[in-house]
């Protein structure tokens, strides 16, 4: 069950092995791993195309990097979706996510939304808060994700941030090993998931990035 990624000469991801194929209710769990699926990245200039080839046809996102190589947009056209990064002291801080209702229509109703960004001490993310960012929008619904039960470990997926699945493992210094998302609609704590990790790491003490898995 092992994934396995690809480099260019420059050290930029450019493609990634094996993915986690969904499986019907009845087989008593959600996903199972498949060398079938892969991932790649195409580069030029600071334009990224990432394309996942787990479905027909595939699906792609678009990003642009700014000057210190960190995501600046995305562009998920199959979502008809923006996502726009800010950052400040060199740390991601805030996401803010447009969704156009109709692609079809250039007057179309763009609903956003925003995500924050909170740390530790160590430079670890702590938690994120996602809520709805409409200016005449009085909803309190959002979802809080929390990452906690930080090792001491290099954090060995950094250069993996391209990848969706990795993105949120890839912004911290070290490695969390409890993740929380809670959904709240108004006061009241509607769903509540967790997950746990439990890292294999070599002789060194670091993480086997290949036995990692996704979030």
């Amino acid at each position: 069950t092992d994934f396995t990624f690809e480099y260019d000469r420059l050290n930029r991801l450019i493609k990634k092995n094996g993915g986690l194929s969904r499986l019907p209710n009845s087989a008593g769990f959600s996903y199972a791993f498949t060398k079938d699926i892969h991932t790649n990245l195409t580069y030029e200039n600071n334009k990224v195309t990432v394309e996942d080839f787990s479905s027909i046809p595939t699906k792609k996102r678009y990003i642009t990097l700014n000057s210190l190589q960190k995501i600046e947009s995305i562009e998920i056209p199959h979502l008809n979706r923006r996502m726009e990064f800010k950052y400040s002291d060199n740390k991601l801080t805030e996401i803010l996510t447009l969704f156009i209702k109709s692609p079809f229509n250039d007057n179309s109703l763009i609903v956003s939304f925003v995500e924050k960004f909170y740390y530790d001490s160590n430079d670890n993310l702590s938690r994120t808060e996602y809520y709805n960012n409409e200016p005449n929008n009085n909803s309190t619904n959002k979802i809080v994700r929390i990452f906690k039960d930080y090792d001491n470990s290099t954090n060995p997926t950094k250069s993996l941030y391209l990848l969706e699945e990795y993105f949120y493992r890839s912004i911290s210094k070290n490695n969390y090993r409890k993740y929380e998302k809670t959904e709240y609609y108004g006061e009241y704590n509607f769903r509540t998931s967790e997950k746990t990790w439990f890292f294999e790491y070599d002789s060194k003490g670091n993480i086997i990035l290949d036995k990692l898995q996704q979030l």
